[in-house]
């Protein structure tokens, strides 16, 4: 086994890799890190540091700050820098971005729900308001729209209000969304989802691979997979997928599974299944209600991502543009909240729809699991659910 190493200035991670002067795949994602939190911001500010020419810049001028030709390789990219407080306690960003007089970022970085508090705004604000550097900024980073104000979620505009302009001048702190550095990454260097199989073909075969492609789609997985339980079903050993899921769907949800190859499982139980079924309800007026009269294959589950971070996703993005699909979304309460939705091929109609025999059927049967053999074998319904199958649900 071949193990690719990265020469990288690791000054700013001296504390965590002691004398070592070199990063590999596997420390880039590896096991050192306490939480996912401090994991993929050291890992994105070593992004930042390894692409000085291309994801820098472009993370840089998203945050509001220019920079000057030929002086990306003085840029300072640091990982958790201690700072004292001027009430005397220490606090410490997730990171730092300096480049003397001309700009000053810190870097707060959240995962998940954990909200940001007031209490650290105002601290990295304060710190902030004493530095040198003409642009100065307080990037906060989180997967949603968690800010804790009193012990109450609000929103980001009213968290800065406590702290823009009695602090620091008005836009110095900035919201971005994980997803919104994620599509930085992709655009500045070139990474579309056409292009990261076209590596991962070239990458099996032995063929040259452009290094920051490449390892851009490495840490791109790596994130989506922790972040969204990200997972391509293909690429699941058969003994840890079920066959096929029976998904109950409404007429919107039919309508959107066979325009957009999008369903939305009920993913209490975490399970992922090769292909889905999709039995069509009697009710809202379903072109085959009673009736399961699609199968599609699974291809890509997102299993932990809300909405927002949805429409971000490239493979999604025509499902969102859809208004037919945006003006039901809308009515939508929890946008943040989180939702399963899966990607499937074409679904494909079978010869002779099956039917149901048993009348408590589809009241029991959203979310089951069935053998791919015994919906070959199917009359009805009914018999993709052996009484030993119903038991074991």
């Amino acid at each position: 086994m071949t193990i690719v190493t990265f020469k990288v200035d690791t000054s700013g991670f001296a504390w965590l890799y002691g004398a070592m002067d070199k990063l590999n795949l596997f420390s880039l994602h590896g096991k050192y890190f306490g939480d996912d939190e401090n994991r993929f911001t050291a890992n994105v500010l070593f992004m930042l540091s390894e692409f000085r020419s291309s994801f820098l810049p472009a993370f840089l001028s998203k945050c509001g700050a220019t920079l000057p030709p030929r002086s990306a390789a003085k840029v300072r990219i640091s990982f958790q820098v201690p700072h004292q407080t001027d009430a005397g306690s220490v606090r410490i960003p997730d990171g730092e971005i300096r480049l003397g007089d001309d700009f000053h970022l810190l870097l707060e970085a959240k995962i998940g729900t954990n909200p940001l508090t007031l209490e650290q705004l105002k601290d990295y604000a304060s710190h902030l308001s004493h530095s040198p550097a003409e642009n100065r900024r307080l990037v906060c980073i989180t997967q949603g729209n968690f800010f804790s104000l009193d012990n109450r979620n609000v929103s980001f505009e009213e968290l800065k209000a406590s702290v823009e302009p009695s602090i620091v001048p008005v836009g110095t702190c900035l919201w971005l969304r994980w997803s919104d550095v994620l599509n930085v990454l992709k655009s500045s260097v070139k990474l579309t989802p056409e292009q990261i199989k076209k590596d991962q073909r070239r990458a099996l075969t032995g063929k040259p691979v452009d290094y920051a492609r490449r390892v851009g789609a490495l840490f791109l997985e790596e994130v989506e997979t922790t972040m969204y339980d990200k997972k391509e079903i293909d690429a699941i050993p058969l003994g840890e997928v079920e066959d096929i899921t029976v998904a109950v769907q409404n007429k919107w949800f039919m309508d959107v599974a066979l325009r957009h190859n999008i369903w939305f499982p009920n993913s209490r139980r975490g399970r992922v299944s090769k292909y889905v079924a999709h039995y069509e309800t009697a009710a809202q007026g379903n072109k085959n209600p009673k009736t399961i009269a699609y199968i599609a294959r699974n291809r890509t589950m997102w299993n932990r991502i809300s909405i927002e971070e949805a429409k971000t996703v490239p493979e999604l993005q025509s499902f969102f543009a859809d208004p037919f699909v945006a003006e039901e979304i809308e009515t939508w309460p929890f946008h943040q909240d989180a939702h399963c939705i899966v990607l499937t091929d074409t679904p494909v109609r079978l010869r002779e729809p099956l039917q149901y025999k048993d009348a408590t059927l589809p009241n029991r049967m959203a979310g089951w699991y069935a053998k791919l053999s015994d919906l070959c074998n199917a009359q009805t319904i009914d018999d993709l659910f052996p009484p030993k199958s119903i038991a074991a649900q």
